[in-house]
This record gives structure tokens, C-alpha cells and sequence, in this order.
């Protein structure tokens, strides 16, 4: 009796050991079925001649006007100016051209023509440097500034404006601005910059007035 139970045992664990190996050699054979139907007939992609008014490349769906942030291409001059400026008496404009992918030389012009702010000029040359793609994203502005500015004078007797005894501030100096750019497929854009500099047209004498000064800009403009 002992005899046939441990005799039926053992059998029953060699019958569960080469069931064990037969599903694992099945399973190794169904993978490998799988990978070679796999490598045979693989997954088709998305269409690429999807209909002409969804916004796409290569079948993949791209927000509207933002193909560009895909493409290693550039547009290499922009314009710009502050749509804003007239409301605050500044009319100005702006005009970059791209030396590479990453670098692109800049001149600014503003006139200002608010008795309040002052009337006179403001020229900057500068040279913007994008992180990302040319006009789009963060970018670093270096560059030279120079603003000469008729202002009234102040009587301090009366401690007001004295419209007879102009005086003229002139600031200029080397100067650092941080910006941010956004760039749409039909080549209009925005950028928005901020930053500071060092003022170096006071003398001497003028120690009292702050050397650091801070500027900045706001442009609408177009790519081409």
C-alpha cells in the first residue's frame, strides 16, 4: 500500500514537472510566433494624408500654428515695435536679422514725444542669443544703449517744473536683457524682454545718481 502511494507520487510530481516544461516551451513558442508575425506585419502608422484642415506632420497632430517648433529651418529677418508706445507717447521699432540658427543681430529705434516721460531718442544695438530656435523661446540680450532725454527743469524755490530752464538726461551704457519670444507659422511673433545695465555718460560729479539703470521692451513684429 505505502508502496503504490509513494510509486503514484512520484509520478504525479514527474507528471506536474513536464507539464510545467511543456507550457513554458509553449509559451516560448507563441512569443516567438508573435514577434516573427510581429516583425512580418507590423503596426501600420497614423495616416499621413490626413484631411487638409486638421494640423498635422507625418500624421501626428500638431496645435495650430506651432509647426514651426518642429523644424530646424528659420526665418532670418524679423520687425517689430511696440504697438503699445503711442498710447505712452513712444513710437518705435525694431530690426533683427539671424547670423545662424541660434544668434541674430539687433538695432532699436524709440522717439519719444511725452513732455511727461521726456522728449528725445533711444538707439540699441544688441545681439540676442536663443537657448531654443531662432525667435522662439528664452534668449540672453547683450548689447550697447544710448537715451538722451528733454525734460523740463525744476525751480527749487518754487518746488515745481520750471518749463524755461530745460534740462536733458542722457543715459547709456552696456546692458543685459532676459526675454521670452513666441513665434506662430505665419511669421507673427511677440517678445518680451527685461533686464539691467550700467549707466557710463555721468561724470564725476554726478556720483549722487545711481550708475545701474533698468530696461526693457515689449515687441509685436513679423518674420520673414
Amino acid at each position: 500500500m505505502v508502496y503504490f502511494f509513494g510509486k503514484g507520487l512520484a509520478l504525479e510530481k514527474s507528471t506536474m514537472t513536464n507539464t510545467s516544461k511543456l507550457s513554458t516551451l509553449a509559451f516560448l513558442v507563441v512569443s516567438l510566433s508573435a514577434s516573427a508575425a510581429f516583425a512580418e506585419n507590423p503596426v501600420a502608422p497614423i495616416p499621413q494624408h490626413a484631411p487638409q484642415n486638421i494640423s498635422q506632420i507625418n500624421g501626428q497632430l500638431v496645435e495650430v500654428g506651432n509647426h514651426n517648433k518642429y523644424d530646424y529651418s528659420y526665418k532670418k529677418f524679423n520687425i517689430g515695435t511696440n504697438p503699445l508706445g503711442l498710447i505712452a507717447g513712444m513710437t518705435s521699432i525694431q530690426g533683427s536679422v539671424a547670423i545662424n540658427s541660434m544668434v541674430a543681430l539687433r538695432g532699436d529705434f524709440v522717439l519719444y514725444t511725452d513732455k511727461d516721460i521726456g522728449k528725445g531718442a533711444e538707439f540699441t544695438a544688441s545681439a540676442a542669443i536663443y537657448f531654443r530656435q531662432m525667435y522662439s523661446g528664452f534668449y540672453i540680450e547683450p548689447g550697447l544703449m544710448y537715451r538722451s532725454l528733454e525734460k523740463e527743469g525744476y525751480d527749487a524755490l518754487s518746488f515745481s517744473s520750471d518749463s524755461n530752464t530745460p534740462r536733458t538726461d542722457t543715459t547709456g551704457g552696456f546692458q543685459t536683457l532676459m526675454g521670452y519670444h513666441w513665434m506662430w507659422d505665419s511669421g507673427l511673433n511677440v517678445a518680451v524682454a527685461a533686464g539691467i545695465g550700467r549707466d557710463m555718460t555721468k561724470k564725476s560729479e554726478d556720483s549722487y545718481d545711481d550708475d545701474v539703470f533698468f530696461n526693457g521692451y515689449m515687441r509685436a513684429g513679423y518674420a520673414f
